[in-house]
């Protein structure tokens, strides 16, 4: 990824951000520093699907969300069993199923009739 950076001339840009960012890790909560860029990837990724089919029904936008969402705790329980590298944290368990919640309710799909008559149905 930096050679991409180099190549777009954006190392020196760069390599800065990351110095004044390193100044702030200490003051970071550990919530933060580990646990926090996994919960909004899957946010992110919840944002993506919106996007995707926010003219459709729910039923794609709702399987493909359930279906990252379940992917990520899957994920974390395999390496609570030892399956999968890494360190289970429990932190990080709550965060996905946080971003998850959070990205459902958010960026849920809106139905036809909303569509239509420009707000929310009763």
């Amino acid at each position: 990824m930096f050679s991409w950076f180099e190549t777009m001339g954006l190392e020196y840009p760069i390599m800065l951000a990351r110095c004044v960012a390193q100044q702030c890790v200490p003051a970071l909560p550990s919530w933060a520093l580990y646990s926090l860029p996994q919960a909004l990837w899957i946010l992110g990724g919840l944002t993506g699907l919106s996007a995707i089919w926010s003219s459709q029904g729910s039923c794609p936008q709702m399987l493909w969300s359930i279906a990252l969402i379940s992917f990520a705790v899957l994920a974390e329980m395999g390496q609570f069993v030892h399956l999968l590298p890494g360190a289970f944290d429990v932190v990080d368990v709550g965060g996905i199923v946080a971003a998850g919640l959070a990205g459902l309710s958010v960026f849920r799909p809106s139905t036809q009739e909303e569509e239509v008559h420009g707000h929310e149905a009763t």
